[in-house]
C-alpha cells in the first residue's frame, strides 16, 4: 500500500507450470481460463483446488519465509509454495502469489494510508506518520500502530503553522513599521524540518509528514546535532533561480529516484530556528547545535539550504518602494514579521504577506501537454505566446489545473487543432485568448521572444476574443519602462 516494490520471488511462468501441476490439468486449459479472466497471477490462483484446512498466518511472518525463499533451491522454493496454496483462501492466494512475483502494489497515497488509519487508533496524523514510515513488515504489526503515544514521538511533531493574514490599508495605519522586519516569502511549499534522536522528519501543514520526499535535504540535516527544527520553503530550482513548474513535476512523482533528484533540484529557504527541550546555558557547550553554526552551513555554496536573509525598512513607504525596484525571482511578495520573534519560537503573533503587485496580459495558447497523453499524475501544462511579426512566441508555461470547463474544452481543441507532436506536447492552431496573470518579467535571452513571465496563472478563457485583440510581443517589453517590474 505504501508503494514499496518487493522484489520477485519467482517468475509468473514458474507459478503457471505448478499450479497446473497441482490442479492436473494441461497448460492448454490454462490459457483458456486467461482468456475468460483478466489476470495471470488471479487466475493462478483461482484453478489450484481449495484448501482442505485452512491456517492463520500473519503477514510478517509471509514476509520472514518470502525473504528465505530467494535464497533456497529451486525445488525446495516450489515445496514452500505448495505448502502456501494448500492452506491459504482463494483471496489470501491472490495476495501470496502477487507478492511472490513482486507485482503487489495498490495506488493508495501514504497520506491517504495516514489519513485512513488515524481513523482506525483515533491517533493523531502526525503520530501514524511517524509510526508508518519506520513500518518494516517482518517487524512490525498492526497492533504497534494503536500503543499509546510516545514522549519521543511528541517531540517529532511540528510546531504549529501560522497563517499569513492579507495585506491591507488597515495595516499602515494600525501598525508602526519599526515593530517589523520583512524577507521574501517564496512560492513553494510551507515546511519544517524535526531533528530529534538522529532521525529527521519533513512536516507540512496539518501534520502532513513529506515521507522519502526530499532525500536530498534530509541527508544534510542529519549531519546535524540534535533537537532543533528549522521551518521555511521548499521550492523547484533551475539554473537562473526558483522554478515553481519544477516543484510541482517534483511533487508528482510516486518515489523520489537519484534522477528524480538531477530532474528536479529542489532548494530550500530556512526562515526559523528552533531548539527543542534544550537549556539556554546548554546552547553554547560542544555538541549543540547554535544558531552561528547553523546558519555558517547555509553559507556554504554547496548546500541545498538558503538563509531567507531579513530587511530592514523605517516606514510603509519605504518598504512599498523597495518591493517596487526589487523583486526575487520565485516569490510571492514580501512576508512581515515582529523581529522579537524571530530565532526564539516558530509561533509569531503576526505575519502578514504583502504581494507582489500582478499583471495582466491577453496571451495565445500555443502548446499543450494534458494529462491524458502524461504518464505524469495530473502533468497539465499550458504555454502561452504572443505575436511579432509573422511568428508565434512562447513567453510563459503554466503547470495547473483550469476550470474543468475549459479543461475540456482544451482537450476537444488539441483532438481537432494539432499541428505538430512533440511526445506529449501538442503544438496547437494559435485560436485560444486567455488572461494570464503575472507578478514578475524577465529578460532571458535564451528564449526566443528574448523575455520570460514569472508566477503565471491563468484568469479565464476569453470566447468572444480573437487572435487580433491579444498583446503582442512589443506590448510586452513595454512593461519594462515600469519600475515595479
Amino acid at each position: 500500500m505504501m508503494g514499496v516494490k518487493l522484489k520477485s520471488v519467482v517468475k509468473k511462468e514458474e507459478l503457471k507450470l505448478l499450479a497446473c501441476n497441482l490442479a492436473g490439468i494441461n497448460l492448454w486449459m490454462f490459457d483458456e481460463c486467461l482468456s475468460h479472466g483478466n489476470n495471470y497471477l488471479d487466475t493462478v490462483s483461482l484453478i489450484i483446488p481449495s484448501p482442505k484446512n485452512n491456517a492463520s498466518i500473519s503477514l510478517s511472518n509471509v514476509f520472514l519465509h518470502l525473504e528465505s525463499m530467494k535464497k533456497i533451491n529451486v525445488e525446495d522454493r516450489q515445496k514452500a509454495i505448495l505448502d502456501y496454496w494448500l492452506i491459504l483462501r482463494s483471496e489470501e492466494r491472490i495476495v501470496f502469489n502477487q507478492l511472490l512475483c513482486g507485482v503487489f502494489k495498490l495506488k493508495i497515497s501514504f497520506d491517504e494510508l495516514v489519513e485512513a488509519f488515524a481513523v482506525w487508533t483515533g491517533i493523531e496524523k502526525g503520530v501514524i506518520g511517524i509510526r508508518l514510515s519506520k513500518w518494516i513488515p517482518t517487524k512490525s504489526t498492526l497492533r504497534e500502530l494503536r500503543i499509546p503515544v510516545l514522549e519521543s514521538e511528541k517531540k517529532a511533531l511540528p510546531e504549529a503553522f501560522i497563517d499569513y493574514k492579507d495585506w491591507s490599508v488597515d495595516v499602515k495605519s494600525n501598525y508602526v513599521p519599526t515593530n517589523f522586519k520583512a524577507r521574501w516569502a517564496m512560492d513553494g511549499l510551507e515546511i519544517q524540518v524535526v531533528k530529534v534522536n538522529d532521525e529527521v522528519y519533513v512536516w507540512g501543514l496539518n501534520q502532513k509528514l513529506l515521507f522519502n520526499r526530499f532525500p536530498e535535504i534530509e541527508g544534510i540535516i542529519l549531519s546535524l546535532p540534535d533537537n532543533f527544527i528549522i521551518s521555511g520553503t521548499m521550492v523547484g530550482w533551475n539554473k537562473e533561480g526558483a522554478d515553481k513548474v519544477i516543484l510541482q513535476q517534483r511533487e508528482s512523482k510516486r518515489q523520489v529516484t537519484t534522477k528524480v533528484m538531477t530532474d528536479f533540484p529542489i532548494r530550500f529557504f530556512v526562515s526559523e530556528f528552533l531548539h527543542i527541550n534544550v537549556d539556554a546555558s546548554d546552547i553554547e557547550k560542544p555538541g549543540k547545535l547554535n544558531r552561528d553554526l547553523f546558519f555558517k552551513l547555509l553559507d556554504d555554496p554547496s548546500s541545498l539550504c538558503i538563509q531567507n536573509d531579513t530587511i530592514d525598512f523605517n516606514s510603509w513607504d519605504q518598504l512599498d518602494n523597495y518591493q517596487n525596484i526589487n523583486r526575487l525571482k520565485g516569490s510571492l511578495g514580501l512576508e512581515l514579521f515582529s523581529p522579537n520573534n524571530l530565532g526564539d519560537s516558530l509561533i509569531q503573533p503576526i505575519r502578514f504577506l504583502k504581494r507582489n503587485d500582478s499583471h495582466t496580459l491577453l496571451l495565445i495558447l500555443l502548446y499543450v501537454k494534458l494529462g491524458v497523453y502524461s504518464s505524469d499524475r495530473g502533468g497539465e501544462e499550458y504555454t502561452f505566446g504572443v505575436k511579432h511579426n509573422a511568428a508565434w512566441l512562447p513567453i510563459t508555461r503554466v503547470s495547473e489545473l483550469l476550470l474543468e470547463e475549459d479543461r475540456l474544452f482544451i482537450h476537444e481543441f488539441v483532438k481537432q487543432n494539432t499541428i505538430e507532436k512533440f511526445g506529449p506536447v501538442r503544438n496547437i492552431i494559435p485560436a485560444l485568448v486567455f488572461e494570464v496573470s503575472f507578478t514578475s518579467i524577465f529578460r532571458n535571452e535564451r528564449k526566443k521572444a528574448g523575455v520570460e513571465l514569472m508566477n503565471a496563472t491563468v484568469n479565464c478563457r476569453h470566447q468572444h476574443l480573437s487572435i487580433e485583440d491579444a498583446h503582442q510581443l512589443k506590448d510586452v517589453m513595454n512593461l519594462f519602462s515600469e519600475p515595479r517590474v
